[in-house]
């Protein structure tokens, strides 16, 4: 287990430290990615340990999420 272990928040913007096993920080978790986003990267966490898939899937979401988040500020 990566327990102590931090890095930062990877959602464009955020200087959050997070876990080493979280996706987001909370806020951005509960925000920025939709409850099915969610739902299939804990399908695809087994007890601390990460299934065949998860990380590309997480790697995926966040790239969408910070895809989107450029988008809006291109809008502006």
């Amino acid at each position: 287990m990566n327990r102590g272990v931090t890095k930062k928040c990877p959602i464009l913007g955020c200087a959050k430290k997070i876990g080493a096993n979280q996706v987001a920080c909370k806020s951005h978790w509960f925000d920025l990615f939709p409850a099915p986003v969610r739902s299939m990267i804990w399908r695809l966490w087994n007890r601390g340990k990460p299934l065949a898939g998860h990380r590309e899937y997480v790697l995926d979401a966040v790239l969408a999420v910070n895809q989107k988040l450029e988008q809006k500020q291109h809008e502006r």
